[in-house]
């Protein structure tokens, strides 16, 4: 667990209530598009969906102690008990199974027993894990009820700031998601998925140099992840950034030959570049690993009519010059004769 924000909980809600009136001005309404029609709204689907992933992983505080701000900005220290630690790792087992009916019921029941005693520790569980079960159901404004709410108990927990980071994703709200996922990455520079979730959303929004720039922070903090480098590539190609745009999805594929994705990203590239053949072979390396997906086989046959079309302009272009050729030559055997 990284140690707990300097900031309060209110200076959290501030935070995401400036995030509201800057979306209200801003666009409200981002189309979610997996890869558009042009070249530079490409935006290939990479962004890591389910919390239950990560949820808090080794516990809350993992075997430390919890010292977070409250509502009033007083130090909050939480000690795990042996009560709080087996309630949260059976909570924590439901959901990663996504057993949310399950769940519920484990809720509930610790609701009814603890009702008047829970401690802040105790409280800061319940309502975490509810807010997971009401985010499982597609309930995302419990969900985030429930997440806002646990900021008034500890605002130093970065998976809370993910939670509901992907909550105001699945909401549309991309701008407050955004502050969300940034607050992550600065509590926890190593969270799985937090700042490949940030590029994503940087990317949806058109922000590309925003994009790389959280690529290029989060791999000088940790240079073994590299689950967002896909999304690095896609910013760095609506930058025209080529070069480097290739080097990251090479590491990509490194990493992870297997993912055709990247080779599709690598495709896109090469085709923006004009490089046709080789955003060819790109695509066909794609489609090779998984022939399910339509777009790299669509993308190639229209590779395939381009090419064809520039051969034809070539062989008539050759035809057309031979012809001139042997009007030239047919004059001069005219005039020799003549002579």
């Amino acid at each position: 667990m990284s140690p707990a924000s300097n900031t309060s909980a209110i200076f959290v809600l501030n935070i995401t209530l400036m995030a509201e009136k800057k979306q209200e001005r801003g666009s409200a309404e981002v189309p979610k598009v997996p890869f558009a029609q042009t070249n530079f709204d490409f935006l290939y689907d990479s962004f890591h969906h389910p919390l239950t992933d990560v949820i808090t992983g080794e516990g809350i505080g993992g075997e430390i102690a919890m010292i977070g701000l409250n509502k009033k900005g007083e130090l909050k220290h939480f000690e795990h008990t042996s009560q709080t630690r087996e309630a949260e790792n059976e909570l924590c087992k439901y959901a990663k199974a996504r057993d949310v009916e399950v769940l519920d019921l484990k809720l509930s029941r610790y609701y009814n027993d603890l009702r008047g005693t829970m401690d802040d520790t105790f409280k800061y569980i319940l309502c975490f894990y509810k807010g997971v079960a009401e985010y499982l159901k597609g309930n995302y404004d419990q969900a985030e009820k429930s997440f806002q709410y646990c900021f008034n108990l500890f605002d130093g927990d970065p998976q809370l700031y993910y939670n509901i980071g992907i909550t105001y994703m699945m909401k549309k709200q991309y701008y407050k998601a955004i502050v969300m996922m940034e607050w992550c990455c600065k509590l926890d520079p190593h969270h799985p998925y937090a700042v490949n979730n940030l590029a994503y959303l940087s990317i949806l929004l058109k922000k590309y140099k925003e994009a790389s720039d959280a690529c290029a922070d989060a791999y000088a903090v940790n240079r073994s992840a590299r689950n967002y480098f896909r999304n690095w590539a896609v910013a760095l190609l609506n930058q025209k950034l080529f070069s480097e745009a290739v080097e990251v999805v090479k590491e990509a594929i490194e990493n992870n030959p297997l993912d055709y994705k990247n080779w599709v990203v690598w495709g896109e590239i090469m085709k923006t570049k004009g490089e046709f053949e080789v955003a060819k072979e790109m695509y066909g390396n794609a489609i090779q690993i998984n022939d399910k997906d339509p777009y790299p086989k669509q993308e190639l046959a229209k590779l395939d009519l381009i090419t064809k079309d520039n051969v034809n302009e070539e062989l008539q272009d050759i035809i057309v010059k031979l012809s001139e050729q042997k009007k030239t030559q047919g004059l001069k055997k005219r005039e020799d004769t003549c002579i």
